[in-house]
């Protein structure tokens, strides 16, 4: 298990636990976990028909609007507690 995998897995624990985690990192630990926990791939990541691919840097690059329609979707599916 490689340093970005045991983040990601205290993140989702923490998340589980019922902590608030911040959006924009729970974005990077799904970035993580679909690029198999290699950092630098998120750079290079290919896929912009992603819903999180203007967010995979860890910072809001679209607008305050796309940001807050991602919050909506998430919390729809449980992904966030507000």
């Amino acid at each position: 298990m490689n340093k970005f995998e045991r983040i990601h897995n205290k993140l989702v624990q923490d998340f589980q636990k019922g902590k608030r985690i911040s959006t924009l990192k729970l974005v990077r630990a799904k970035c993580l976990e679909c690029l198999g926990y290699v950092y630098t791939e998120i750079e290079l990541c290919s896929d912009p028909n992603c819903p999180l691919f203007p967010l995979r840097y860890g910072v809001n690059r679209t607008g305050k609007k796309y940001y807050k329609n991602l919050k909506v979707d998430l919390k729809k599916n449980g992904l966030e507690d507000d």
